[in-house]
């Protein structure tokens, strides 16, 4: 009596054990696991939130598949001890419905700690990517995506796109779910992988997934309009490049302009420049951060076009104007009235060799020919 009751303790003690170190424990790790890599800290390119993605699933998946067969394994061997445990001759064996039942139950607990596995992997995407933080220069939370700027005539667009960014999303939530392609249902250890059934016929049938999947299909849907709303604060400079140079050139020397007029121009695009400059270098809205340092220089570029397409009449101009203004100093040297001042060029060629520097200066003269009469009474 007292072999048989210490026989059944030491059962239980291993059932116990295994039930607990092999089973339970490996059900938990499954459960927990994140199958992404979302990073809070830093913002990331779409190649290489891809990539993150792909490897840290890649990873997690050998994982995963190796601890569905050790609890397959386990369930196998509880029931094997229960089967080899001695029973009196009066005692009928186990019924074998009832131990298929205990490896259903446990096949079930599978599937139950994959499927919170590939969920709140979802959800773990779904709030890092539909974060509603606000938008502007500063930032709670650090964006995820960064994209460019850039003026992709005849609008300014993102590179990459929205519809790029959500497409990255798209296949990080296949690459998720795909890991459940790998993990093989029980009952059919011995048989070729080709014939195996996975659990990814259950999962993509779970409606708690098809929820989560459908959300993150539209993860960017909340900040289309502000993204649209931000690119649209561009298009007061969309004029730069939209509106004919030479056309505009000539209808501004149609009015027979005075140096002061090419001033003023001039002027305008300068303060065009300053103002490009003030953009602030990144804009985050949401789960972007919108890189404009490209959109800058090309802004910058189109406003220099403008410019150097008035400077160069009025550098001219400015020179003539230098130039005659010069020659009426009595018995003065050019270079003692104003040092560095080259002499007035013997030929159109050679007079393109001045600088815009110089050019400016004449200006400078020009508007305030007090100067001039100071220089001469030195």
């Amino acid at each position: 009596m007292h072999l048989a009751l210490q026989q059944l303790e030491d059962l239980i003690t291993k059932i116990n054990d295994l039930v607990e170190n092999r089973i339970e424990k490996n059900l938990k790790i499954i459960a927990r696991t994140i199958l992404v890599d979302l990073p809070e800290d830093k913002s990331v390119t779409l190649d290489e939130f891809v990539s993150m993605q792909e490897l840290a699933v890649r990873e997690q998946t050998e994982m995963l598949v190796s601890k569905n067969l050790e609890v397959e394994t386990a369930v196998e061997d509880l029931i094997a001890m229960l089967k080899q445990f001695p029973l009196d001759p009066s005692v009928p064996d186990l019924p074998e419905p009832e131990l298929s039942a205990l490896r259903v139950h446990y096949n079930r607990m599978t599937y139950q700690a994959l499927l919170n596995c590939a969920r709140n992997s979802l959800n773990q995407i779904k709030k890092r990517v539909c974060a509603r933080g606000g938008t502007g220069f500063l930032f709670v939370q650090r964006p995820f995506f960064e994209v460019d700027v850039q003026l992709s005539v005849p609008s300014v667009r993102l590179s990459p796109s929205l519809e790029d960014v959500q497409r990255a999303i798209n296949r990080s939530a296949v690459a998720v779910l795909g890991c459940a392609k790998r993990m093989w249902d029980w009952g059919q250890l011995g048989m070729p992988d080709e014939r195996k059934r996975a659990f990814f016929d259950r999962l993509g049938r779970d409606t708690e997934i098809i929820k989560v999947a459908l959300l993150l299909t539209g993860a960017l849907h909340a900040t289309r309009n502000q993204v649209a709303e931000c690119l649209g604060t561009f298009k007061k400079y969309d004029w730069l490049w939209k509106d004919d140079k030479d056309l505009q050139y000539r209808k501004f020397v149609e009015g027979n302009p005075t140096i002061t007029d090419y001033d003023v121009e001039l002027r305008r695009f300068m303060e065009i420049e300053r103002e490009i400059e003030r953009i602030p270098p990144m804009h985050n809205i949401g789960a972007l951060t919108l890189n404009t340092a490209n959109l800058k220089l090309q802004l910058r570029a189109e406003s220099r076009q403008w410019k150097i397409q008035y400077s160069a009449k009025v550098h001219q101009q400015a020179r003539e104007a230098m130039y005659n203004l010069l020659e009426r100093v009595p018995g003065r040297e050019t270079s003692a009235t104003f040092p560095g001042l080259l002499p007035r060029p013997r030929s159109p060629r050679f007079g393109r060799c001045l600088d815009e520097r110089s050019s400016l200066g004449a200006v400078s003269w020009m508007r305030f020919p007090e100067r001039a009469r100071a220089a001469r009474s030195r």
